[in-house]
Order: C-alpha cells, then structure tokens, then sequence
C-alpha cells in the first residue's frame, strides 16, 4: 500500500510538472467563430474563449477549469484578438456621404458597415477650407445647420467622414457639394435662429430704441441678410447695445445688430461682437489686418491693454504680436 501510495505521489508530481511544462509550449490548432467572438483551442487540451462584446477573454485548462494566462500567454492572446479584430473588420467601410438639405436645415449623412462598432470623425469644409471636425459613435448623420448658419458664409460646404472599426480598421469617404447661395443661407440661418428661439425679454445699455416702422412681433427678425430685434414694447432696439437672453447685442440706426467689429462703448472703450452678432468676452480676438496681431477682451468684453495674459504681452494699443 504504502509503494502503491509513493508511486500515485509520483505520477500526480509527474502530471503537474508535465502541465506546467505543456503550458509553456502551448500552441493553437484550431478555433471556431461564436457570432460574438471565438473560441481557440490549443494541443495540450486547454481552450480560450474570446467575447468580443465585453473585450474579455475566458481561459479553460486542460482539466476544463477556469483560470488566467501567464505573462506569456496573455500576449499571445492579445495578439490574436487584435488580428482577429482585422480579420473581421478588414473588409468594412464608409459607402456613401451625401448630403440632406431640406427648409435650411442640412444634415450630412453617410452609410456604413458594422455601423454599431465603429466611431466617426465628420470635418466640415467650406470652399476646401477646414472649418471644424465632430466626432459620432456608431451614427449615421450630423447636423451642422447651427455651424453653418454662424458662419454666415455663402459657398460650397463638404464633409468627409472617417469611421475607425476594432483593429484598427479605417476609411473615409467625401460627401457630395452643399451650395449655400445667398436665399439658401436666409433659409439656414432662419432655421437656426428659429431652434434656438427667441428672447422672453431684454434691457437696453447706452440709448433707446427708435420707433418700430409698422407692426412687428416681439423678438428676432431675419431679412436682407441683416437682423433686428423688436423689444417688447414694438420698438426696434438700436443705437445701442441691447441685452437678449443673457448676451450683449449692438444695434446701429439702421436698427441693424452689428457682428465681426469693434464697437467703441460711451466709456471710450472697445469692445467685439462676433460673427453671432454677441459681445465676447475672456477670449482673443485676431485682427482683420494682420494675422499676427491679436487683441483680448476681458470678462466685461471691453479690449484689455498694457498688461500680460498668460504670459503674453498686450502694449498700449492693445496689440499683442503672436
């Protein structure tokens, strides 16, 4: 009994190093596809299940119990699960940009394969030239109406659309042309204007509002490529600024809202309003005339000089060479 005993010992001694050394020279022979990932299979009987959902992998020994890889293995798993990644989305791309225009809305759109897996880079251009990128997880459209409508721009506007799929795996495509005439950006800027509504109520800053020529209703008015706004008591805001839903607008005698330009304040000081026709403030303002030259407005908008921002200094006209 007790011979019988120290040979069991043995072989069981036996056994384990003989797995241990099977583990380092494991190698796959095969594997069969799950719908949601694979399963491989190695010579010494052990197996791996891959769950590309989750990202995870499962490792069975050889006696059919879960456990975890070496060091070793697991780059060897990795690996594989990148190749297998290619392997199944090697073939996938974006098929179609275009895009839908419809009452000034404009909405770029594109097809593509395993939509769901994929992550999409959509770049906006304008005439070729870059005007902004957005990012969509496994969509198939974006709107750029409101981009659009504060460019405020005419011209042919395109996108191109890159999707990355598990791998990686990318491709792109380019849309087709969006012209954007004169009537057909009326019809875009409106349809912007109209999304995000109009003011339930303002003040005024530095004059009163002349009297409104005819009826008009209360709030924002779109015509001849200009804006006016109508305040509540059916005057037209203008020689002033004029505060609506928590911006700083100014209006000329024209009642006309002024955008992209210097308005010196009564206190003899600059402020900007941008392409939005709104005040800025806390930012950097580039000068028309020279690319070099750069301006900042402080937190009450007005033009900041003899002083140094973040390192960078502003003389006594407020200029600051970059």
């Amino acid at each position: 009994m007790l011979m019988k005993k120290l040979m069991a010992m043995g072989l069981m001694a036996l056994s384990v190093i003989g797995m241990s050394i099977t583990a380092q020279a494991r190698y796959e022979i095969g594997r069969d596809s799950t719908g949601n990932g694979y399963t491989a299979y190695y010579d010494d009987g052990s197996y791996l299940i891959y769950n590309a959902r989750g990202d995870s992998y499962t490792y069975y020994d050889p006696e059919g119990r879960e456990t975890t890889w070496d060091g070793n293995q697991s780059e060897r798993a990795s690996d594989s699960s990148r190749q297998e990644q290619k392997d199944l989305y090697r073939n996938c791309a974006v098929t179609y940009a275009y895009w839908d225009y419809s009452n000034g809305k404009c909405v770029a759109k594109w097809s593509a394969d395993k939509r769901s897996k994929a992550k999409f880079s959509i770049t906006l251009y304008r005439d070729d030239w870059e005007v902004t990128t957005k990012n969509s997880s496994s969509g198939n459209s974006y709107d750029f109406t409101n981009i659009i409508a504060k460019q405020n721009r005419t011209g042919d506007y395109t996108f191109i659309v890159e999707a990355t799929w598990p791998g990686p795996v990318t491709d792109y495509e380019e849309s087709d042309i969006l012209s954007v005439n004169s009537s057909r950006l009326d019809a875009i800027v409106r349809k912007y204007r109209g999304n995000s509504g109009s003011s339930s109520g303002s003040s005024s800053y530095s004059g009163a509002s002349s009297p409104s020529p005819g009826v008009a209703m209360v709030g924002w008015q779109y015509s001849n490529n200009t804006w006016k706004y109508v305040r509540a008591d059916g005057r037209y805001a203008c020689n002033g600024w004029e505060h609506i839903n928590g911006k700083w607008y100014y209006f000329d005698a024209n009642y006309i809202m002024a955008s992209n330009r210097w308005i010196m304040g009564q206190n003899g000081l600059w402020y900007y309003v941008g392409m939005n026709g709104d005040m800025l403030v806390n930012q950097w303002v580039r000068s028309a005339a020279n690319e070099h030259i750069w301006y900042y407005v402080g937190a009450d908008g007005a033009m900041v000089t003899n002083t140094t921002i973040n390192g960078l200094v502003i003389n006594a006209a407020g200029e600051c060479y970059m």
